[in-house]
């Protein structure tokens, strides 16, 4: 946090060295952090959720927050190039929050999302997400029952020290085991559950919005043509 806080100090300072704080639309963006288990590589909460801080001198309110609108890191270009008042390019996956930014409404802004096919190590982890203001629904491609998890976190301290716990405590343990085997298909409220601790997939009154974002999800990988799509349940 530190060193962010000192590289988007210094960069704004040249801003203002230069004369151009007037007219330059600076975006803060950053990717979830350190290598941890359940977060990096994957599609729950703490993998996705990222800041987006913008300054943009008379055009978005100093203070402002905006809670009602879901963005992604695909509506960047788009947002910029609109900024400048050029079109977006051919076979953009995203578009413009440039309304948004001026403090209007925008349709079709109630959902986002997620995909993770080869990590770094070139093992295949097929998931998939969609993300809305409160709920996200997770798919497990790569789910079999006997296929084990494994990613950069797990060569970490915070990884050694569940394994360690989950041989005396039995919640961690669960844990563990959920971390490196999973389940078909996941449903968390985000904002009472961040830490996606409750799969709510076959709660009783989820039905009616999983099968919804279930839906969403059908039709986008339809959309974009995704060769998982035939994997679907």
């Amino acid at each position: 946090m530190h060193r962010a806080d000192a590289i988007t100090g210094a960069v704004l300072k040249a801003l203002d060295e230069a004369g151009l704080r007037e007219n330059t639309l600076v975006m803060f963006l950053s990717d979830h952090g350190m290598p941890l288990p359940f977060a990096k590589t994957n599609c729950w909460h703490h993998s996705t959720h990222t800041p987006w801080i913008i300054r943009w001198p008379g055009k978005v309110k100093a203070g402002s927050h905006d809670k009602k609108h879901v963005v992604g890191g695909v509506d960047l270009t788009p947002t910029v190039l609109d900024a400048l008042g050029l079109p977006s390019f051919d076979g953009a996956d995203g578009r413009s929050f440039l309304p948004v930014l001026a403090g209007e409404e925008q349709e079709e802004r109630d959902f986002a999302f997620a995909h993770i096919n080869t990590i770094a190590s070139k093992k295949a982890y097929t998931m998939r997400a969609v993300i809305g203001r409160d709920y996200r629904y997770l798919w497990n491609g790569w789910h079999d029952g006997k296929k084990t998890f494994r990613n950069e976190s797990l060569s970490g301290l915070s990884w050694k020290a569940m394994t360690e716990a989950a041989k005396s405590k039995p919640e961690i343990a669960e844990r563990v085991e959920f971390y490196s085997k999973r389940v078909p298909e996941e449903f968390y409220h985000d904002r009472r559950d961040p830490n996606s601790l409750r799969n709510l997939i076959k709660a009783p009154e989820q039905k009616a919005r999983v099968k919804k974002l279930q839906a969403l999800l059908r039709k986008h990988m339809e959309n974009t043509g995704d060769p998982q799509l035939k994997k679907l349940p």
